[in-house]
């Protein structure tokens, strides 16, 4: 069982950190992380206090500057703060050592019942040697774990982690860092990791963490070695609130599956290399997405020329945006279509619509209401993808003074963790439209739920849309793709 280890750093001076809630947060060992403490005159009494006050069992750890710690001193500092804590009344269940330093003074520490996690983190990014350091840490005998960790350049990283796993001889934690490393840490206990890490609120690594959402928002206690893997593919996609509805939707329904953010940088190389990774790894399980800015016409592409069934609707808006992969068929669907038009109902029979924007949610939506009877203009800074839209869909090129009935924002402004989080899509694009009602304002961003615009249209008397209108009426039908 993969056990879900609370990360704490520890600060030289003041107040030591709580201990009486860590035995409810739901982790199984606590990681005091102690760089600040090694060389203090009094890091050792502290140490002590803590480990005494824990009521968790503990892992002390001095992660050094090189491996993307803090502690700057030498290696006897670091024995003598382990020397220290293996003397206490509560000593640790383990201790880290780094594995560039196991030879020297931390080899003649008395460990006495305590483990050593030999460890190596790469905050510059994989090693070239990554596969000989690790086989060289397999073999240490003194090491009760081995631990492995490097910054990611993509989530293709992650699925070498689980490699490493897989290839393990003794128990052993391989992450990736950062932003694109979370996968790694939720899907340790699909492929056997010893542990993996979690902060409490400040984290002490790159890209790690809350508990609380590894525990609430991607349901880590029911993943397995059988969990199949969905997940949402774009970027920005860490804020989305669709994580936790997929995942509570699925715990729900009985299915043993998981939906993980799957950030993935703008470029058709960059989709395409991680889509053919990902479907390509026997071992990951990996069953469908959910695909978002900007990737929506890569997806069409992509599952094009790798063989796979289009709907419809894709072949219609030329995007898609669901994934399903079952028994090795591979098929794409647009949901943002019947989504959307769920979203704008009783808005569109005989109104005018402005869409502002003209990538993939833009089609979706412009499709959806010329189905429901309105008549739809495009805005958008690019003046050649909106002729592109006009064109193949038949709607309207906005200009200005043209007046609208319904406005729907179509981009990524005003999105936490987008371009611009503190954008007015409709301020920039189309300054004409007045404010005030009869105007409806339907904004598809669903993080924040009150954006900007829609802030201010809810202060001009406008009526409102959220995000989330839309996204459950796509999100139903993904599930119901994913299970078919």
């Amino acid at each position: 069982m993969t056990a879900l280890i609370a990360s704490v750093m520890v600060p030289p001076d003041g107040e030591l950190p709580e201990t009486d809630h860590l035995a409810a947060c739901g982790a199984d060992m606590v990681e005091w992380r102690v760089d600040l403490l090694a060389g203090t005159e009094d890091g050792s009494t502290r140490l002590a206090s803590l480990l005494d006050a824990s009521t968790l069992p503990a892992i002390v750890t001095v992660r050094s500057i090189g491996e993307g710690g803090l502690f700057d001193g030498d290696d006897q500092a670091r024995a003598n703060l382990y020397a220290a804590a293996l003397a206490s009344n509560a000593p640790p269940r383990y201790i880290d050592i780094e594995h560039d330093a196991h030879e020297g003074p931390l080899a003649d520490l008395d460990l006495g019942e305590t483990g050593v996690i030999l460890s190596w983190h790469g905050p510059g990014g994989r090693p070239a040697d990554l596969l000989q350091r690790f086989e060289a840490m397999q073999g240490v005998e003194s090491a009760a774990v081995i631990k492995i960790a490097w910054t990611a350049r993509s989530i293709r990283d992650n699925l070498e982690a689980f490699e490493l796993l897989r290839l393990a001889q003794r128990p052993t934690i391989a992450l990736c860092m950062g932003r694109f490393g979370f996968m790694s840490r939720v899907l340790a206990p699909k492929f056997g990791g010893f542990a993996t890490f979690a902060s409490l609120g400040e984290a002490t690594a790159p890209g790690q963490p809350v508990l609380d959402d590894l525990l609430d928002r991607f349901a880590m206690g029911r993943i397995g070695q059988d969990t199949v893997v969905h997940g949402l593919i774009g970027d920005p996609v860490e804020h989305s609130p669709g994580h936790a509805w997929h995942n509570t939707t699925f715990a729900d329904a009985g299915h043993d599956a998981i939906y993980l953010p799957m950030p993935v940088p703008a470029g058709w190389e960059h989709f395409k290399a991680t889509m053919c990774a990902l479907s390509d790894d026997q071992h990951l399980d990996f069953r469908g997405a959910s695909v978002t800015i900007p990737h929506k016409e890569h997806l069409l592409r992509w599952v094009r020329e790798e063989g796979g069934s289009v709907d419809a609707v894709c072949d219609r808006v030329g995007v898609a945006n669901t994934l399903s992969i079952q028994n090795g068929a591979m098929a794409c669907f647009n949901t943002d279509v019947p989504g959307s038009a769920v979203a704008m109902k009783g808005y569109l029979q005989g109104t005018s619509v402005l869409v502002l924007g003209a990538g993939g949610a833009a089609r979706a939506v412009a499709a959806a209401a010329m189905d429901g009877g309105a008549s739809v203009s495009i805005v958008a800074r690019r003046a050649e993808r909106v002729a592109e839209l006009a064109k193949d869909l038949g709607c309207n090129i906005a200009v200005d003074g043209d007046g609208a009935d319904l406005v729907v924002n179509c981009t990524p402004l005003g999105m936490i963790g987008g371009p611009d989080p503190e954008g007015d899509p409709l301020a920039m694009l189309a300054p004409w439209i007045e404010i005030a009602p009869p105007l409806v304002v339907f904004d598809t961003v669903m993080a924040p739920a009150r954006t900007p615009l829609l802030q201010r249209a809810e202060a001009g008397g406008c009526t409102t849309i959220t995000g989330w209108a839309m996204f459950e009426g796509q999100a139903k039908l993904q599930q119901e793709a994913w299970a078919s």
